[in-house]
């Protein structure tokens, strides 16, 4: 039986996407000035966003029986949205986005499934939340989440080689610059904090709550995002586009 609740969020995330990157393309694309969306607002409405995307990826991998063919997929079009952004030369290039994160940390999740679904799911979870929360500077050379800084990370990190790998796993060389960004670390224990929330709802028999709150309109676009993910920014570029020109 399908976990409605969770269409329903993911659902909700995308057309939160969609409305987003549309400000996003007026903001950085056409130049309008839009004060909160550069401001705090628009900075939690995009990590909700993101933060949705990811859990739901982490909550779905403990049941999913098509995990291979899902990560390469994922991967593929996170590699083409990278090709396509840097080949436009907009300023807007994308490296080691979103799509590319999910499927790298379903694949990497593949071999560790085994061992995490044994794990105690309380014990997963709190590891993952606390895990996350430490590592979400990372990006900035420090420890700690946000405006709590627990103190700076070795510096030898940031300047090991090959470049491209170590940006990818979360300790980014100065210089690198990406409009959209999620390194393997932080972002892969709020991944698998998802997939401990499944694993907990699972040892406690409480799955059916994930069940209630069928939508047929939030149903089909949860069926269909990773399309509307591929498709929805050449559209609302293309349209705003000709609107202005």
């Amino acid at each position: 039986m399908r976990f409605y609740l969770i269409d329903d969020f993911r659902a909700l995330a995308i057309i939160n996407m969609v409305i987003y990157h549309t400000l996003f393309d007026l903001v950085y694309v056409f130049g309008f000035n839009i004060p909160w969306f550069l401001g705090t607002i628009g900075f939690v409405w995009e990590q909700y966003i993101c933060w949705s995307f990811i859990l739901i990826a982490g909550f779905c991998q403990y049941f999913s029986r098509h995990s291979l063919k899902e990560g390469l997929t994922v991967s593929f079009w996170g590699i083409v949205i990278t090709l396509v952004t840097v080949s436009l030369n907009m300023g807007i290039e994308i490296y080691f986005g979103v799509l590319t994160f999910i499927g790298l940390a379903v694949l990497v999740t593949i071999p560790l499934k085994g061992f995490l679904k044994k794990l105690d799911p309380i014990i997963g979870l709190f590891l993952s939340i606390l895990l996350f929360l430490f590592l979400r500077n990372i990006n900035y050379h420090s420890f700690g989440f946000l405006e709590l800084n627990l103190g700076s990370a070795p510096e030898w990190l940031y300047n090991l080689k090959p470049i491209w790998f170590f940006n990818l796993l979360g300790f980014t060389h100065y210089g690198f610059t990406s409009s959209d960004y999620f390194s393997f670390f932080p972002w892969y224990f709020l991944f698998l904090t998802g997939f401990f929330i499944y694993s907990l709802s699972y040892k406690a028999k409480t799955l059916d709550f994930f069940r209630i709150g069928k939508n047929k309109v939030f149903y089909k676009i949860s069926k269909h995002s990773l399309l509307i993910y591929i498709l929805h920014q050449p559209i609302i570029f293309g349209a705003l586009y000709l609107f202005f020109h």
